[in-house]
């Protein structure tokens, strides 16, 4: 499986790329990452193929626990996402008006990850780890080392 994190800014702090890149060293054990910085959403042309799938990473209150998350990437592999991506930033309706064609068939699922109003950068980082714990609860490992 493959995530794309859409991330609407320019740069990130560097303290938070080298928390990213270290997450996302950890997931390479199980899964693709790959970041993607830029203030207008851009998406690959094959997007309806079906195998994509969307979160909109939105503040508020947590929708999905980490055992709730896990379960949900479960359920995408097994119905053959191989393209999970991941809207920090953006809304809904720029993701219809980026690319009309998919509104007539996709939804997005809408991931709260923290109550509080945070950073771009920030809930990047915030996402890498919800992912790294959401693998290591699907293989039964220890979270922490």
């Amino acid at each position: 499986m493959r995530y794309l994190i859409h991330c609407c800014q320019k740069k990130i702090h560097p303290h938070h790329l080298s928390a990213i890149r270290e997450y996302a060293k950890r997931l390479s054990a199980f899964c693709a990452t790959e970041l993607l910085l830029s203030e207008t959403l851009s998406l690959p042309d094959n997007i309806s193929t079906g195998k994509h799938s969307f979160f909109l990473v939105l503040p508020g209150s947590s929708n999905f626990s980490s055992e709730e998350l896990a379960d949900q990437i479960q359920q995408l592999q097994m119905n053959g996402m191989t393209n999970v991506h991941f809207l920090i930033g953006f809304t809904e309706t720029q993701l219809y008006e980026a690319y009309p064609s998919i509104s007539e068939y996709l939804t997005p699922v809408r991931l709260c990850i923290s109550r509080f109003s945070l950073s771009a950068d920030t809930c990047a980082v915030m996402l890498f780890e919800q992912l790294y714990r959401s693998y290591t609860i699907l293989q039964g490992k220890t979270y922490h080392k």
